[in-house]
């Protein structure tokens, strides 16, 4: 009798054991599919979405005009040579060698006139930067929005210590720190956060007298590069 009551309580473990297991199981296959579904989330594309920017004026100096990229970047090697700040710009499927940037002709003028003492011939014109549809996440769209509205107050603050002497820049200095601090994974907007940066810095240094206006410039127009090849 006693021996059967042993194997009672014995088995009665036994299967006690296996229904805790049994329990314990779903809990533990929940878990993995949970940790599964958050890596998957975290992999996710962003999305992208259309929107537009808006345009801006600008005086620019113009070195030429060509309908094919090889002969501007030819052209453009001759102003380098000569350590003249250019780049080739793009506006629809036009190229366009700038070797300036203004927000007034008066100051424009003054550029043209130190460049053509180089012995180049260049001049200065008004020109609309046109509106810019892109396909962008809304993160990124609004980076570059942030740059289409700073970047023309800072050719006029150049424009302007050019002109008088004066001029306030710690004034962009917490949006070009929002612009650059923003996370991208977009290599041309990654491109463009740079050259904003780096404009600044230089915009900076000219106006507190130790930078020099070549350097702003061709800070500047890389900007404007940049600025055209987002898309």
């Amino acid at each position: 009798m006693l021996t059967a009551v042993l194997i009672g309580v014995l088995l009665g473990v036994i299967i006690l054991q296996m229904i805790k297991q049994d329990k314990n199981e779903p809990t533990s296959a929940l878990v993995d599919v949970t940790n599964t579904s958050k890596e998957a989330n975290e992999g996710a594309t962003e999305v992208l979405t259309p929107s537009t920017l808006p345009g801006f004026n600008l005086h620019v100096v113009q070195g030429g005009y060509f309908s094919q990229q090889d002969s501007a970047t030819t052209q453009l090697a001759s102003f380098k040579d000569k350590n003249i700040p250019s780049e080739v710009l793009t506006i629809n499927n036009e190229y366009y060698i700038w070797t300036g940037l203004a927000s007034t002709k008066e100051s424009a003028d003054k550029l043209e006139t130190s460049y053509k003492e180089l012995g180049v011939d260049v001049f200065d014109k008004s020109i609309g930067i046109p509106a810019k549809d892109i396909t962008l996440s809304e993160g990124d769209a609004q980076t570059v929005g942030k740059v289409a509205t700073v970047f023309p107050e800072m050719v006029k603050t150049y424009s302007s210590f050019q002109s008088t002497g004066k001029a306030e820049v710690t004034v962009f200095k917490d949006q070009i720190a929002s612009i650059s601090g923003a996370a991208t994974a977009n290599e041309n907007v990654k491109k463009l956060q740079a050259a904003v940066s780096e404009a600044y810095q230089s915009l900076e240094t000219y106006v507190s007298g130790e930078g020099n206006e070549s350097d702003v410039q061709q800070k500047m127009l890389t900007v404007l590069k940049e600025y055209l090849l987002v898309n």
